[in-house]
């Protein structure tokens, strides 16, 4: 006779693959989080040698990528994102985490990532940058607000039509900052070219 089960193999092999992923992402998630917290520390102390930078690698980089893209909570994704950031700047992995992160179904999210863009001293990759404009339209004011101020570290003529389209907004918060950038662009961009006579 045999004996009856309320569990199916395949039904056991769907619940231990499921196990299987929870604990590699909550691998992923202490790995990354100590790693963030050592890195954090040694530039918290730069003058001291007792607290040694730690060594990146290719590994690292992907844990922390993990954490920014499938991290469960916003806090843990906004870590993520900070630790690419920190290591490498320009990095595939986190350029790419970057442009990710400003789809993110948080705000919260959206507006660490344009914060973290506006930190960088190098200019970004075009497919970054035409995403970043695209968050002008952002439906959460708080992104907009970061948008406008974050697209005055990286001018581009790109981004002027789609600031000037924020200066009839009704939140006086978010005009200023507008009104701010667009000067700030203009000017960093210089007066546009002479018009040439067979451009006439």
């Amino acid at each position: 006779m045999v004996k009856k089960t309320l569990f199916s193999k395949s039904g056991l092999s769907k619940t231990k693959s499921q196990n299987v992923a929870v604990r590699q992402a909550d691998s992923y998630h202490r790995k990354s989080r100590n790693f963030l917290m050592r890195l954090r520390e040694s530039q918290r102390h730069p003058e001291t040698q007792k607290i040694a930078s730690p060594n990146v690698s290719q590994d690292q980089l992907e844990i922390l990528s993990y954490q920014a893209r499938f991290g469960v909570f916003a806090m843990t994704r906004k870590e993520g994102l900070e630790g690419l950031v920190m290591i490498d700047q320009l990095s595939k992995i986190t350029l790419l985490a970057l442009e990710i992160a400003l789809d993110d179904e948080d705000p919260e999210v959206r507006v660490k990532t344009v914060e973290l863009i506006s930190s960088y001293d190098e200019s970004i990759p075009d497919s970054l940058l035409d995403k970043l404009i695209e968050r002008a339209w952002d439906p959460d004011v708080t992104v907009r607000r970061a948008v406008a101020y974050a697209l005055t570290f990286h001018p581009d003529p790109r981004s002027i039509g789609p600031l000037m389209g924020l200066l009839g907004t009704r939140d006086d918060e978010l005009r200023q900052i507008v009104e701010e950038s667009l000067n700030l662009i203009c000017e960093k961009l210089g007066p546009p070219p002479p018009i040439a006579d067979g451009d006439a």
